[in-house]
Formats: structure tokens, sequence, C-alpha cells
């Protein structure tokens, strides 16, 4: 008998929500030892975790996910992704809201903009849109001056819609 059932899965996936939501930032343990696991949908779980509440300590290696997400994803127009479900939809955000809450590491930023620009056709174009609202500095025809960086806040209240967001108090 497998491990690697469905309803393991979505169990090990529950799990995260539930930790992400009761404990915050001290999840990133967890987390972030999620994102090695081999279950994908595990893995993508982990990182929505973390960009909504996780430390940097997995940075790099949301980052190199980013980067294998980047070079499979292949846009097949005119199907898109709503942009009312696009956290829930898109790996590629959920790995640069974390990414982008994490930018105080000198060469980050650089790296992730770089990294958005190199495979900017390879996005949706809802993502694009996210980029141009959310750090448009990640566009190819982007700011000429260097803005401000992504406000981390609204990065992780923004991967927290809706799946993340906090427990309801009566």
């Amino acid at each position: 008998m497998t491990h690697n059932t469905t309803e393991n899965t979505d169990r090990r996936c529950a799990a995260l929500v539930a930790l992400v939501k009761l404990i915050g930032a001290q999840a990133s343990p967890a987390l972030a030892q999620c994102t090695d696991d081999e279950c994908a949908t595990v893995r993508r779980y982990a990182i929505h975790g973390l960009a909504v509440a996780g430390d940097d300590r997995a940075w790099d290696r949301v980052l190199d996910l980013l980067v294998a997400d980047l070079r499979e994803q292949n846009p097949n127009p005119p199907y898109g992704m709503a942009w009312g479900t696009l956290s829930l939809q898109s790996t590629v955000l959920a790995a640069t809201c974390y990414l982008g809450r994490h930018l105080g590491v000198p060469g980050r930023r650089e790296r992730v903009t770089a990294l958005i620009r190199e495979h900017w056709s390879r996005l949706y174009t809802s993502e694009h849109r996210w980029f141009h609202e959310f750090w448009p500095e990640c566009a190819p025809a982007g700011p000429s001056t260097r803005p401000p960086g992504p406000d981390g806040v609204v990065l992780a209240r923004w991967a927290a819609n809706p799946l993340f967001q906090p427990l309801a108090h009566d």
C-alpha cells in the first residue's frame, strides 16, 4: 500500500494550512522541510504557506522551485486563470510572494526581477496583470527608475486570500 494516496495528500495539505493559521511564522521549519517533499502538491501548499507567514529560511529552495516552474510552464491561450482565485492557481505567484517578502539580503530583488523578466513569455495574462499591479519592476518594460520593492505585508495578504485567511472569530 502506498502512502502517497490522494486522501493522504489532502490531509497533509490541510495540516499545512491549519499549521499556518494556528502558529503563523512558527510553522516555517515544517513548511521549509515540506518544500523538499516528493509530492508536488504538498510542496505547493508549503510554498503557499511560506508566502503567507514563513520566514526566509527556504528562500534559495523556493527560488530553485520557481526557476523549474517557469521553465516548465507553458501558457495555453485562451485559457487563463481567474483573478479571484489566482493565488490558488498560480504556483509562480505563490513563490514570488514568498520571495518578495524577503528581499532584505543584497541581490535577492535583482535575482527575482531578472528571472521574471527572462521568463515573461511563459506567464499567463493574469500573472502579467499581477506583476503590473504588485511588482511592476518585474515587467520587461518596468519602471526605468528603481521604485520601492513590493510591500511584503501586501504580498502576504494577497497570498492568504482565500485559503489561508485567518479563522473567523465570533
